[in-house]
């Protein structure tokens, strides 16, 4: 393989990073990765060579140093542990290599440690941005005021959320099952509140816990929830308006201002991003929903501001699916802004847009109803999600945060999470080499739920079938399937064309869609 353009690019970043060029070190940087992620694909395992191996840790260790560079304590943290977690695997992996081929690769990471090291000697901890580091000595988030003595808040009400991550659809707050991932990098957090019983563990896991593992669950916190973000009183707002829009969703209250459900959905939007719920706004756009928030939102119903100057003029809309079919439900969004922001909170789809204007005309270029737009001026509309809709918006997500997270750019960035109920053989599977070996390899996708459905159906009916007895056994539409098929063939065409080598569709897609 002809690592020469890696190389040269490595040359060039470390230097700007030398020179202390900080707008040099972010565009050699960025093209170093561009490089990298071009240059840097492995037919298989005997490819990954010491040398290989040492090329790999030194792109990653200079991407640290700009990060070091920029200054970011939590950040460094994380890359600095992502690259040294590497480092493990790999030698664990590959025992057989002798003593002179890690030489190299020792030096560099014992210079990465040095130079993280030195950063922290450098910088002290109250550098920290507020809002990654949460002690109780914090401001709070919304008054900037008051301390943020409240812990266990729910960045997503748990209103909208309850039935999806309660084990038994009961609701209740301690039967949560929970699952808090890094797509690409396989790493997985669960939790399983307090009273959820041994059977339903047995149940999701095939196995009880054992007393070692009983022991750290209960000292795990809810994923679902953050401690330090808000104040008592603060906390006691954002329960105002959750419990009057729970009581304008159950039809306890037929006559509201449609100011609240305004309110409270510019709310979640908000929480969820300062919170690292997936979800992530600009942060002029942060502010302005703060801003909006804390101006407005009241210990009282009657004192909640609905004045619309003080309102900010956004605009959001709302879809919910009746059937999900067997889908993994939970808090998905994208990890990076979007226009709109997007975010699937169990069965619903949100999208929000920080001006009317731009909401309006967004509609109308995209052939969307405006008149389905919410502005907080009407009673609030509620559309019909199609599955297939649902389906794709999901997707969407998956697919830009799967390519986002496997970006070496941003390689064990702290964003990088996806929030879903926990369930037995739940989320989607890794397909190819190991992810450690390269980050970036196209040829590792993921295999939607629905896809290996089919899949494992078709298997095990050795291909002779009818589409009428495939759609009975799997619980699709022939319409769904088609769909459903398409969007795969065309992943692997992107890989095909990407890589610019013969990578065959799968033959049950192919006798599928002649059959469709």
């Amino acid at each position: 393989m002809d690592f020469s353009r890696i190389l040269t690019q490595l040359d060039l970043t470390n230097q700007a990073i030398a020179d202390n060029n900080h707008d040099n070190a972010e565009d050699f940087g960025k093209c170093l990765c561009d490089v990298y992620e071009e240059d840097f694909n492995l037919e298989s395992e005997k490819d990954f060579t010491p040398e290989v191996a040492r090329i790999q840790f030194d792109v990653l260790k200079t991407i640290l140093d700009i990060h070091i560079m920029r200054g970011d304590p939590l950040d460094i943290s994380i890359r600095a542990g992502q690259l040294w977690k590497r480092y493990k695997e790999t030698r664990e992996h590959f025992p057989q290599w002798a003593d002179k081929d890690w030489e190299p690769i020792d030096d560099i990471i014992y210079r990465s440690y040095l130079a993280t090291n030195d950063f922290y000697y450098r910088e002290t901890i109250g550098s920290i941005p507020p809002k990654q580091l949460r002690t109780p000595e914090c401001r709070c988030l919304l008054c900037g005021k008051s301390k943020a003595n409240k812990t266990g808040s729910h960045m997503v009400p748990h209103l909208l959320i309850g039935d999806v991550f309660s084990y038994d659809g009961s609701t209740d707050r301690e039967k949560v099952v929970a699952e808090e991932s890094s797509l690409a990098g396989g790493e997985k957090s669960r939790y399983f509140g307090h009273e959820v019983y041994d059977d339903t563990v047995q149940n999701l896991m095939g196995r009880s816990f054992t007393d070692e593992e009983i022991e750290k669950e209960i000292a795990k916190k809810n994923i679902l929830t953050r401690d330090y973000y808000f104040c008592e009183e603060c906390e006691k707002r954002f329960g105002v308006i959750e419990s009057y829009y729970a009581e304008i969703l159950s039809g306890l209250i037929k006559d509201y201002p449609p100011q609240i459900p305004y309110l409270f959905w510019l709310s979640v939007a908000w929480r969820m991003s300062i919170g690292g719920m997936g979800f992530k706004m600009d942060e002029a756009h942060d502010e302005k929903l703060r801003s909006i928030l804390d101006k407005c939102l009241a210990l009282k119903r009657d004192d909640i501001v609905v004045q619309q100057s003080k309102l900010g003029y956004c605009a959001y809309l709302i879809g919910k699916a009746e059937n999900t079919r067997d889908e993994t439900l939970g808090i998905l969004a994208f990890h990076t802004p979007t226009k709109p922001y997007m975010a699937l909170i169990g069965k619903r789809l949100f999208r929000l847009f920080t001006s009317k204007s731009t909401a309006i005309s967004f509609c109308k270029r995209n052939g969307w109803a405006v008149d389905e737009l919410n502005f907080g001026d009407a009673p609030e509309k509620v559309g019909a999600l199609s599955f297939l809709d649902f389906w794709f918006a999901k997707r969407a997500i998956l697919d830009a945060n799967w390519e986002d997270e496997r970006n070496i750019w941003n390689l064990g960035a702290e964003r990088n999470k996806t929030v879903a109920r926990y369930e037995a053989g739940n989320g989607e599977e890794d397909q190819g080499f190991p992810n450690w070996l390269n980050t970036t390899n196209d040829r590792i996708m993921m295999e939607p739920r629905a896809i290996r459905k089919i899949r494992e159906w078709i298997e095990a009916h050795s291909g002779d079938y009818t589409i009428e007895e495939l759609c009975s056994g799997t619980g699709y539409t022939p319409e769904e399937i088609y769909n459903f098929l398409h969007y795969w063939e065309g992943k692997n065409k992107e890989i095909e064309e990407k890589q610019k080598r013969t990578q065959r569709i799968a033959p049950f897609l192919e006798e599928l869609l002649e059959k469709l």
